[in-house]
C-alpha cells in the first residue's frame, strides 16, 4: 500500500512493516516529520531519510535512502503524482479590460502549462485597483476574469476546466490608499493544476 503525505513523504507496506521516506518538494526544499508509533518516534529533516516502522518495535533510527531504491520503490507512484500547480499574473490597463502587451506572451505559456496536465483544472481570480468606485472595481475584475476566460477558450482549453472569482479591489497585491491606481493591482491571477 502506497501512502502520500503532503505530496512529499511516501510511505510503502511490505513484510509487515512500513518504510517511510522523506522526499523534497518540487523545488528542492526537504520539510520534516516526526514518525512516531507506540514504541518511539523520529524527526526526519534530511532529504530521503527513511524510517522502517514495524508493529510492536521502536522506529529504526533515520538513514537515507539512495535514489536508486527510492524509485525502484516509488517510482510508479512518483511517475503518477500531478504535476505542481503553477500560478501566473496578467495585468490590464487601468479602468479596462484590456490586457498589457507584457501579458499577451504570459498566455502562451499559460496554455503550454494547460496542455501538459492529463486533466487540467484553471482557476481565474480577477481584481482591480483602488481607483474608482468599489462596485465598478468589483464589476471590472469580473470582466477581466471571464475576459481570459474567453482567450483561453480560443485557444481549446475546455471551459469546463476553468472556474472563475472576481474580487474587485478587495485583495490587493500592494496596499495603496483609496483611489490611488497600481497596476500590480489590475490583475487577473492563473492557478494551472
Amino acid at each position: 500500500m502506497i501512502l502520500v503525505f503532503a505530496a512529499a513523504f511516501l510511505g510503502c507496506s511490505s513484510g509487515g512493516g512500513t518504510v517511510i521516506v522523506l522526499l523534497p518538494d518540487a523545488d528542492g526544499r526537504v520539510g520534516a516529520v516526526e514518525v512516531t508509533n507506540s514504541k518511539g518516534s523520529f524527526l526526519m529533516n534530511r532529504k530521503n531519510a527513511a524510517v522502517s516502522l514495524k508493529k510492536k518495535q521502536e522506529p529504526s533510527s533515520p538513514g537515507i535512502m539512495l535514489e536508486q531504491k527510492i524509485n525502484e520503490i516509488f517510482g510508479t507512484a512518483l511517475a503518477a503524482q500531478p504535476l505542481p500547480p503553477t500560478n501566473f499574473l496578467l495585468n490590464f490597463h487601468w479602468s479596462t479590460d484590456k490586457l498589457m502587451s507584457s501579458a499577451r506572451p504570459i498566455i502562451q505559456m499559460i496554455v503550454a502549462d494547460i496542455r501538459k496536465r492529463t486533466s487540467p483544472h484553471i482557476i481565474l481570480r480577477g481584481h482591480a485597483d483602488r481607483s474608482g468606485a468599489t462596485q465598478i472595481n468589483y464589476k471590472l475584475s469580473e470582466k477581466r476574469a471571464k475576459k481570459v476566460k474567453r482567450l483561453l477558450e480560443k485557444e481549446g482549453i475546455s471551459a469546463d476546466s476553468i472556474e472563475i472569482s472576481f474580487h474587485g479591489e478587495d485583495e490587493p497585491l500592494i496596499w495603496t490608499a483609496d483611489d490611488v491606481p497600481k497596476l500590480l493591482n489590475r490583475r487577473v491571477e492563473v492557478i494551472v493544476r
